[in-house]
């Protein structure tokens, strides 16, 4: 798993339609969403900020484009 804090950076490793992310908790409901209707080419990197939506733990990643679904784990850390 990748360890965050407030903000997730993807980079991409070539030419690619992203349509949506989300990120699931580990029982598959949906805790924060991204609608991306963007094309993005190799080395570019998509930066995204979920801020309070999600509490320290473990998390799937779901990217949907235009040619298939990529999913990665992820580990949320919290510091107060």
């Amino acid at each position: 798993p990748n360890p965050a804090v407030s903000n997730v950076s993807i980079l991409i490793n070539g030419p690619i339609q992203i349509k949506h992310i989300s990120f699931l908790d580990l029982s598959g409901k949906t805790v924060a969403s991204f609608k991306i209707k963007n094309e993005y080419q190799e080395g570019e990197i998509i930066n995204l900020r979920f801020d309070d939506h999600l509490i320290g733990g473990s998390y799937i990643i779901k990217m949907i484009t235009n040619e298939s679904i990529v999913v990665k784990r992820l580990s949320v850390i919290r510091w107060f």
